[in-house]
């Protein structure tokens, strides 16, 4: 246990065989009230934000990781570590001494829910430096043309910017997802489960889920790009 151990209630598993799946948890504080826009990072393969109501969404794949909390530009790292199995269903509680975040700005009160989603600030994206190596990048292919990121968010804006100001969305198969949990795309970001986007990016319109992991990123979106060209 580590020393963040008495503050923290952490992450069970229960059963359901995959490859690869979408997952969802929850982080709220020791009086039960949820961290809002909280970053859950795991073992750094993949991170997600927590929404109003405290929840969040994450893909992975089976393995060990090492799991750190980012609140208030503060981070706790490597807080505890969750083993993913073929027999992992879903990642449960994480609760946190608020306090742990030593910040000057007020917590976040949720708001009540409305029909319509929440506004989501948009992510800085810059130009790639050329000191970045080959094998920091992940990458798509746009009719012969390599769309990269260093990450998924990344990867996902540069890629959906290329398709959309080249015109190649085709606007009859959006919303598109690889299964009928999540969309990858769609013009609203929510899910067909009504829950919102984690990790929205929005280009000309159509926002793309860019809550995933790098393992699984460039995959999905090749597959979309394979079927709006009709490869």
């Amino acid at each position: 246990m580590s020393d963040f151990g008495a503050a923290l209630g952490f992450i069970k598993a229960v059963t359901r065989s995959f490859v690869s799946e979408s997952f969802e948890g929850q982080i709220v504080d020791t009086e039960g009230k949820p961290f809002v826009d909280a970053y859950v990072y795991f073992d750094e393969v993949c991170s997600t934000k927590s929404a109003l109501s405290g929840r969040f969404s994450v893909e992975l794949k089976a393995g060990t990781y090492s799991v750190s909390v980012m609140y208030h530009n503060i981070r706790l790292d490597n807080i505890d570590r969750v083993v993913i199995s073929g027999n992992t269903d879903e990642l449960k509680l994480i609760k946190l001494d608020r306090a742990l975040f030593e910040s000057s700005s007020t917590p976040q009160t949720p708001q009540p829910q409305t029909s319509q989603p929440q506004q989501q600030a948009k992510e800085e994206v810059k130009p790639i430096p050329a000191s970045v190596k080959e094998s920091e990048l992940i990458s798509v292919d746009v009719k012969g043309e390599k769309i990269s990121g260093k990450t998924v968010y990344e990867l996902y804006h540069n890629t959906l910017t290329s398709l959309v100001e080249q015109g190649l969305i085709r606007d009859e198969l959006i919303p598109w997802g690889t299964g009928t949990k999540r969309y990858l795309i769609a013009k609203t970001p929510i899910h067909p489960s009504k829950k919102e986007f984690v990790r929205a990016c929005e280009v000309g319109g159509y926002y793309v889920e860019c809550n995933k992991s790098r393992q699984a990123a460039p995959g999905d979106m090749q597959r979309f790009i394979d079927i709006l060209l009709g490869d």
